[in-house]
């Protein structure tokens, strides 16, 4: 096996971790998990961890305000590419 044959599969087989993070006024999109659900929309009105890392404390479009600690059905939209 070559070289670059063997830096190759490195890097497939260790993917890159990457953390959330978010400010507040970003939106918070949770994607459904099931086909019966239906995605959820909201706006981050604090983040709560160090160096904005969850939890959120989010408002969904639905009026209700909760503490998340966002899974990988998650992301964040950052407020300047809102509506772009």
């Amino acid at each position: 096996m070559t070289s670059a044959v063997r830096d190759a599969r490195h890097l497939l087989w260790e993917p890159e971790v990457m953390a959330m993070k978010a400010s507040e006024g970003d939106q918070l999109l949770m994607h459904s998990r099931t086909v019966e659900e239906t995605d959820r929309k909201g706006t981050i009105l604090e983040v709560r961890g160090a160096d904005g890392s969850p939890p959120f404390l989010v408002r969904f479009d639905d009026g209700h305000e909760r503490l998340v600690f966002p899974a990988g059905n998650c992301e964040v939209v950052q407020r300047r590419f809102q509506g772009a």
